[in-house]
């Protein structure tokens, strides 16, 4: 009896259906980070994978409160990466849908969908694992450089090292849009 009692009052308890709060869980460096990147509205967040590149991107959503989100990621991030996470403050939608929501979508549904997905208005775009991008002739390239025209707030993900050249780095800061860096410089107009 007693345990059940007790079960009943874990399972009952605000902390158990509470959302994380990742904003409070960033370390003083990440929140900065995240700060820099809800005050420009656009940035290439390009750093080490563990660096906690996600869970910056979790807190920004927070912070900001978006009604529609677009995530496109590789398909093996979809649910491992962010799905589960999503799923503890917004609707999560695996499939293009038009209500509010975060979309998850994989990069081959992305480009083979960029139509629909431009009718869509979107509040953010935000390309995880974007090392596709850097080939400008591409077809998901192309794709992402149409949509940053529509959408106010892009966030480009990276955690691979450069293996070509700098050039792949002003290559996604174009499909984002970006002009400054995370340090305050001017990079493109």
């Amino acid at each position: 009896m007693k345990s059940s009692k007790l079960r009943a009052s874990l399972l009952s308890s605000s902390s158990l259906t509470r959302p994380s709060d990742w904003y409070a869980m960033l370390s003083p460096e990440q929140r900065v980070i995240a700060d820099k990147i809800i005050e420009v509205g656009c940035a290439c967040l390009l750093s080490e994978q563990g660096t906690g590149k996600t869970i910056i991107t979790l807190a920004v959503l927070q912070k900001l409160m978006l009604k529609k989100v677009l995530i496109v990621t590789p398909l093996t991030s979809i649910e491992v990466t962010w799905s589960r996470r999503l799923r503890e403050r917004w609707n999560v939608h695996l499939e293009l849908e038009k209500e509010d929501g975060v979309n998850v979508l994989g990069y081959e549904f992305f480009r083979n969908n960029i139509k629909k997905i431009l009718k869509i208005k979107w509040d953010m775009v935000i390309f995880d694992e974007s090392q596709g991008l850097k080939d400008r002739g591409s077809k998901q390239s192309r794709a992402a450089r149409r949509l940053r025209l529509l959408v106010k707030r892009r966030l480009i993900l990276s955690g691979t090292p450069i293996d070509d050249s700098p050039i792949d780095i002003a290559r996604k800061r174009v499909v984002s849009g970006t002009s400054v860096d995370l340090g305050g410089r001017r990079i493109i107009k």
